[in-house]
């Protein structure tokens, strides 16, 4: 069974970056969505990592070096967010001090969520493995905050935030189903499975949508 859903995930998240780096690693696309390609290819690169640890039988760190695709995954969404898009869309003066005010709550939860991972795995004898875990949360706080206040901020003038608005809910929800991901390795391998799909189909609705919002964008 373990296999199955390894293979459907690799079989999604190849799929979405071979397509987003075909649409959009070219001269003069918006690096914002470049940049969340890359997020596809680290999440690719970590199912590829799930497929030849079983093809090989297994490896002592081989739930570490899936976690460490997941935060690089994470990272890049929170450079496109924080280092792209931040400063085309949020001048930070009256008309988005509500969204910041609410855009709190994400890394809240995500600390709160951090909280159970870190007590899940606290019996874990390899820790590393509980390291890498950490930093992925750590890392998801501020990623959390900028994909949810992109989504609350107003309308901008030029559009921007209603081009990269699927390229934020698809990436909240990845972060989201990120954290059962860790959580759920704890649980057995069915449950981790299926919110593997689960981050799969997020990570696919990231490519796409970043392609589609590619073509809308005018700057």
């Amino acid at each position: 069974m373990e296999v199955l859903f390894d293979v459907i995930c690799f079989v999604f998240a190849a799929g979405a970056f071979i397509y987003g780096a075909t649409k959009l690693f070219r001269k003069g696309e918006p690096m914002y969505f470049q940049i969340l390609i890359c997020a596809v290819g680290c999440y690719a690169l970590q199912e590829v990592s799930s497929v030849t640890t079983y093809l090989c039988g297994g490896f002592e760190e081989d739930v570490a070096i899936s976690i460490l695709g997941i935060l690089g995954c994470v990272m890049f969404i929170l450079a496109a967010n924080r280092g792209t898009l931040d400063a085309l869309v949020d001048e930070h003066g009256e008309s988005g001090k509500r969204a910041r005010r609410l855009a709190v709550i994400a890394p809240f939860l995500t600390f709160v969520g951090m909280l159970f991972v870190i007590f899940a795995w606290s019996g874990v004898t390899r820790p590393f493995v509980v390291v890498v875990v950490a930093i992925v949360i750590a890392a998801e706080i501020p990623a959390s905050y900028y994909t949810l206040k992109h989504l609350l901020l107003p309308k901008d003038s030029l559009g921007i935030l209603e081009c990269t608005k699927w390229c934020n809910i698809f990436s909240f929800l990845y972060l989201i189903f990120a954290i059962l991901y860790c959580l759920s390795f704890t649980f057995g391998t069915i449950l981790s499975g299926v919110v593997g799909v689960l981050c799969s189909l997020c990570i696919v609705g990231v490519s796409v949508s970043a392609v589609k919002g590619a073509e809308k964008w005018i700057i």
